[in-house]
């Protein structure tokens, strides 16, 4: 019998604010970082529309 998930906690490696979003934005440019839960949730500006979904 398989369980529906109730809750599912998720951890970005990445700073919050401006100045971390900014600090990720160039490390992702140059290649030096990598968060692979933003590369799931998120395109190169904004939160995916499927995943907003998924969270409503």
């Amino acid at each position: 019998m398989s369980r529906a998930i109730e809750r599912l906690n998720l951890v970005y490696d990445a700073r919050g604010g401006v100045v971390g979003e900014l600090a990720y934005a160039i490390g992702r440019a140059r290649g030096t970082r990598h968060c692979a839960l933003c590369g799931l949730t998120h395109g190169r500006v904004r939160e995916r529309p499927a995943w907003r979904e998924f969270r409503a």
